[in-house]
């Protein structure tokens, strides 16, 4: 396993984290439990040292913690996050989706069911680049990061609108960015991830597989198991125009077997990539993923081709 620095933890994190989202089983179905702590064990012998999780994945923050603990995995960077009070459009204000007691009943909450003193990263679940005019919900965080409630702070940007961080980047108040970087949407790198890099904010890429799409097993014929949000996601128009733009990396050299991996590389080779969440429900997940790091990057050449595969945006 290789690892990148964070200057604002002062550690060094795997490239490959483990992400927890598909431990949800209201949006992702059953798993069996028993797999999951060996999922967890073969990521601790692998070399991956943080894992990402979030209130709004249902019982997933105490299980974490349950696993985390039975494994005496006590050098573990966990991440977690916390959603808005209310869930409204974008004309709601900071105020009203982060309130300062709101985010410090949170973070105790979360603290009880990860079983920890310190939540190592918080990360606010959703953002709205108006909310940088408030100033509330930063100096909540800050006092709690003083207090050591929590290590470190970060944004977890909404899909398909990375450029909604910058200024709060810029402002030298966060020490994280979550932000969705794949294949199909490369808009990070068109302005944020540079500005990350210069104000040394770390940077954790999220849907790296694209809701497991760059696995190699998804095709017009597959089929999403009963309780899979996926099984709604990919549907229609947008199914058919994510298959076309798959055949279009296939065609390119790129095979069902090893697109996977392609992916991650592709993710891994920008330097302000700091680590990539990848869902891991079983060992053989584990393995797969674990084996990429410390592959050959993607040279700049072969990062300049694979901008003809980007199209999600808003």
């Amino acid at each position: 396993m290789q690892y990148r620095y964070c200057n604002s933890l002062k550690r060094n994190i795997s490239e490959i984290s483990l992400g927890t989202w598909g431990l949800d089983k209201y949006m992702w179905g059953k798993f069996d439990e028993k797999e999951i702590y060996k999922t967890f064990e073969a990521a601790r012998i692998l070399g991956i040292n943080f894992i990402d999780t979030a209130q709004a994945y249902k019982g997933v923050e105490r299980l974490v913690g349950k696993i985390i603990k039975d494994l005496s995995w006590h050098d573990a960077i966990v991440a977690t996050k916390i959603p808005p009070k209310i869930y409204s459009n974008n004309l709601l204000k900071a105020s009203q989706a982060y309130p300062a007691e709101y985010i410090i009943s949170q973070i105790e909450r979360s603290l009880i069911c990860l079983g920890l003193e310190q939540i190592p990263l918080l990360q606010l679940h959703t953002w709205n680049s108006d909310w940088f005019e408030e100033e509330e919900w930063i100096h909540t965080l800050l006092d709690l990061k003083k207090q050591g409630k929590i290590g470190a702070i970060g944004l977890s940007l909404v899909d398909h609108m990375a450029n909604s961080g910058i200024e709060i980047i810029k402002s030298g108040c966060i020490d994280f960015i979550q932000v969705m970087y794949n294949l199909f949407d490369q808009s990070a790198k068109d302005k944020l991830l540079d500005v990350c890099f210069k104000n040394s904010v770390s940077v954790i890429a999220r849907s790296v597989l694209y809701e497991g799409f760059f696995s190699g097993k998804i095709d017009l014929n597959y089929e999403f198991n009963e309780g899979d949000w996926r099984k709604k996601y990919f549907t229609g128009i947008h199914f058919e125009a994510c298959l076309e733009r798959l055949k279009m990396i296939y065609s390119d050299g790129i095979s069902p077997d090893n697109i996977a991996s392609y992916a991650i590389c592709f993710a891994l080779s920008h330097p302000s990539i700091t680590t990539v969440i990848l869902g891991m429900r079983s060992v053989k997940h584990v393995w797969e993923n674990a084996r990429v790091s410390g592959s050959m990057l993607l040279s700049k050449s072969e990062l300049n081709k694979t901008r003809k595969y980007h199209w999600l945006t808003v």
